[in-house]
């Protein structure tokens, strides 16, 4: 399994790999915390969960008002 995340974690930048790590932890969280989690990393909310979601770390799950619509695979 280890490996097998690798492949797509591997190739993220250090500030990529952090924010995987802490907005993983919000199942279909808030965006706004999403949003505190990439300000924190002076990251685009919208660029870095587009890159996590093309490595396949994360899924788009819908849209929800006031919910950011994805969610870690």
């Amino acid at each position: 399994m280890r490996n097998t995340l690798a492949c797509s974690y591997d190739p993220l930048d250090p500030g990529e790999q952090a924010v995987f790590r802490q907005v993983t932890v919000f199942v279909g969280g808030a965006l706004a915390a999403a949003e505190a989690v990439c300000d924190g990393h002076d990251r685009d909310v919208w660029v870095t969960l587009d890159t996590l979601l093309s490595q396949s770390l994360i899924q788009a799950v819908g849209n929800e008002p006031g919910r950011w619509p994805y969610s870690p695979k």
